[in-house]
C-alpha cells in the first residue's frame, strides 16, 4: 500500500470515529457533517472526498454494530452438520440484529447493493481486524454484501443435498423475504419478544418445505455462549 493510500484511510477512519463519537454523546440525530468535520479537524470540503453523503458516511459507522455477531460467528463450532449450523449463523445474526433493528436495516435493505459492496470492501481494508479468526468456511459469505448474496452463499455451503438452481433461489427469496418482515416488526416495535425463535422456527419449516430437512432434527437447537 502506497503511502498515500495510507494516509487516505487515515483520514477516513478520523471521521468515522468521529461520527461514532458524535452518536455516543448526541444521538443519531445529532450528527451533521459539519460537526464530524469538525470533529476530525477537517472541513466539510475535505470529508465530501471520502463520503458521498451523511448517509454514506453512516453506513461505514453501522458496519461497526456488526462486531459482536462477527466474534459469535468465531464462537461457533466447526461445520459438522450444514444445515444445524446455517440455522446457528442465523440463529447469532438475528440475535444481534433484532437488538439493533435500525442499524442492520439501514445495512441492508436501504443501500444498493453496488453501494453497499463498495463501502463494505473498503471497511475491511480499513479494519482487517474485525475478520481476523473468522473460519475460512464463512468468508465467501461475509465477502458478500447484499444479505441476498451473504446468504445464498451459506445455502450452496450447507445443503446436504444439491437442490435444482431454481429452487435454491426462490428458497433464498423466501428467506431473506421473512427476515426482512421480521426485522420491520422488531424495528416498528411489533413483534414479540422471542423474535430469533420464532425466526428460527420459520425457516426450519422452509428448509421442511424444500425436503432439506426432517422435523424431528432438533440439531437446530445449538446454542452459542
Amino acid at each position: 500500500m502506497s503511502r498515500k493510500e495510507i494516509q487516505r484511510n487515515r483520514t477516513r477512519k478520523y471521521f468515522i470515529e468521529a461520527c461514532e463519537q458524535i452518536i455516543a454523546s448526541d444521538g443519531l440525530e445529532g450528527v451533521t457533517l459539519r460537526k464530524v468535520a469538525d470533529l476530525a479537524g477537517y472541513n466539510s470540503a475535505t470529508l465530501y472526498n471520502y463520503f458521498d453523503s451523511l448517509e454514506h458516511l453512516l453506513l461505514y459507522t453501522s458496519f461497526k454494530k456488526l462486531g459482536p455477531y462477527l466474534q459469535k460467528l468465531k464462537e461457533l463450532p466447526p461445520n459438522s452438520d450444514g444445515l444445524a449450523y446455517f440455522l446457528s449463523v442465523w440463529r447469532v445474526f438475528a440475535e444481534e440484529a433484532f437488538q439493533q433493528p435500525l442499524e442492520y436495516y439501514r445495512m441492508f435493505f436501504e443501500f444498493s447493493g453496488e453501494y453497499m459492496a463498495e463501502a463494505l470492501s473498503t471497511y475491511y481494508a480499513l479494519y482487517p481486524e474485525v475478520l481476523e479468526g473468522v473460519g475460512d468456511e464463512l468468508r465467501p459469505m461475509l465477502e458478500r454484501a447484499s444479505l441476498w448474496n451473504r446468504n445464498l452463499a451459506l445455502l450452496k455451503q450447507c445443503m446436504p443435498t444439491k437442490l435444482v438452481e431454481a429452487d435454491m433461489v426462490a428458497m433464498n427469496d423466501i428467506l431473506i423475504l421473512v427476515f426482512q418482515g421480521m426485522l420491520l416488526r422488531v424495528k416498528n416495535g411489533e413483534q414479540g419478544e422471542d423474535s430469533v425463535q420464532a425466526l428460527i422456527n420459520c425457516y426450519d419449516h422452509v428448509l421442511v418445505g424444500y425436503n432439506c430437512r426432517s422435523r424431528c432434527d432438533h440439531s437446530c437447537e445449538i446454542s452459542i455462549h
